[in-house]
């Protein structure tokens, strides 16, 4: 294939690809405009849910991500498997309880 006909190739294709683009963002704007909503949303009975995270969770959330995030395990004299090993085994109530209600 000679460098004009594959010079022209990328061109036709990258003109196809925008215009695809351009095609795709006016159709979206139509349809915000026409004020369509989401006609997949499906009616039927309200389920009850049990709320969730509780404060046990959200406490082992905040506390895993300001160990994981805020200290590099090495500065702890640890490696990365014993610092994770000593978060997890730190809240291991939580965690069985968890566990024990998915079963």
């Amino acid at each position: 294939m000679t460098a004009t006909v594959r010079g022209l190739l990328v061109g036709v294709g990258r003109v196809a690809l925008w215009l695809l683009v351009a095609m795709l963002l006016i159709r979206g704007a139509a349809d915000v405009a026409a004020g369509r909503g989401n006609t997949s949303i499906v009616s039927g009975p309200a389920r009850s849910v049990a709320p969730w995270p509780d404060d046990a969770a959200r406490a082992f959330a905040v506390r895993f991500a300001w160990a994981y995030l805020g200290h590099s395990p090495r500065e702890l004299g640890a490696s990365p498997w014993e610092a994770g090993h000593r978060l997890v085994s730190s809240h291991r109530g939580l965690l069985e309880r968890r566990w024990s209600a998915w079963t």
